[in-house]
């Protein structure tokens, strides 16, 4: 996998000088972001935002609003994966101003979905599932099951560190069942181990050896 990373980098190095001689600002564009992605899955993330920022620049110029909030997503990302959540909500924020003026439900709710995400790794837990209920009214509204279920988790995992059980539980066992009726079995397991967490805080342990994987 970094091999293959590594080898991205080195195409997007090799091709960027004919790139940036052939005066397509759009491709160019793409090359940058390309390159972001790859520091981003690398770890690197300094090099990350600033091939992210070179993107999103590009995309300013020629007034792209889909692809800006792309890039703002992704800078949005790197800084989450930074633990820089504060800069993460920023950034995830312009993306969801740029998908609303769109019309976007999809990408807004994946936009709502991040800044809750974020909210949540800062410990503000209601503004985190002020955003997550955000992202679920849109997901039900465009019938996204998987989704659906997504959101039921990362409201479920709220409920449970504010000590709301029940709540919890009733979620993440939702989220369960839909994720086996579309036998996404990767998504199975986070559910699962969700349910298993929650038991383990009721201390309800034979119950929550059950549900970890």
């Amino acid at each position: 996998y970094l091999d293959r990373l590594e080898d991205a980098l080195e195409y997007m190095k090799m091709s960027r000088p004919l790139i940036e001689a052939s005066g397509n600002s759009k491709l160019l564009s793409r090359n940058y972001a390309i390159t972001g992605i790859c520091f981003w899955r690398l770890g690197k993330y300094p090099l990350a935002l600033e091939w992210s920022r070179k993107a999103l620049e590009i995309r300013k110029k020629y007034g792209d609003k889909r692809s800006m909030a792309f890039a703002y997503n992704t800078i949005g990302l790197i800084h989450w994966s930074a633990s820089h959540y504060a800069k993460s909500i920023e950034a995830h924020r312009k993306a969801l101003a740029l998908r609303t003026q769109n019309g976007n439900r999809k990408f807004m709710a994946y936009s709502l979905d991040n800044i809750g995400t974020a909210f949540y790794y800062l410990g503000l837990y209601n503004s985190a599932l002020q955003y997550h209920f955000k992202a679920l009214d849109i997901r039900e509204k465009l019938g996204d099951e998987l989704d659906i279920a997504a959101s039921y988790n990362n409201i479920g995992m709220i409920y449970r560190l504010q000590g709301d059980y029940e709540r919890a539980l009733e979620l993440q066992e939702k989220s369960l069942k839909i994720k086996e009726a579309k036998g996404s079995n990767i998504s199975v397991g986070n559910s699962l181990n969700a349910l298993g967490s929650t038991f383990a805080s009721m201390k309800k342990y034979p119950a929550a050896l059950d549900h970890l994987d």
